[in-house]
C-alpha cells in the first residue's frame, strides 16, 4: 500500500465507521437516523494502539462485546461480532469501496 492510512482525517472517519457499524451490529438499523443509538455506542467505545517492537500497527475499538480492528499498514477494518466471530471488513485503500458482512 502506498499512503498510510493513519493521519488525523483518516481517524476521524475510521472513528465514524466504527460508530455506525457498532449501532447496526448493536440492532440499529438505521444508525445515521438514530441519533440516542449513536450516542451510546460512541460514549462506550474505547480505543487501544497495537504496537510491534514500538512501532504502531494496527488500533483496536471496543464497545462491550464488540471489536473492530483498524490494521494501519493494509488500510482494512475488520468488525468482530459478541462471540468474536468475524462480522464484517472494509477496504479503506480505494481498491474496494465496499463492506463486506460475513454471514
Amino acid at each position: 500500500m502506498s499512503k498510510r492510512l493513519s493521519d488525523a482525517r483518516d481517524l476521524e472517519k475510521v472513528r465514524r465507521l466504527v460508530r455506525a457499524e457498532f449501532a447496526i451490529m448493536a440492532g440499529s438499523k438505521r444508525p445515521e437516523k438514530s441519533p440516542r443509538a449513536k450516542g451510546a455506542i460512541s460514549s462506550r467505545i474505547r480505543e487501544e494502539v497495537l504496537s510491534d517492537r514500538g512501532r504502531p500497527v494496527a488500533r483496536s475499538f471496543r464497545a462491550g462485546d464488540l471489536m473492530a480492528i483498524w490494521f494501519l499498514d493494509y488500510g482494512f477494518v475488520q468488525f468482530y461480532d459478541s462471540s468474536g466471530n468475524l462480522a464484517a471488513t472494509v477496504d479503506l485503500t480505494g481498491a474496494k469501496r465496499s463492506l463486506r458482512r460475513v454471514a
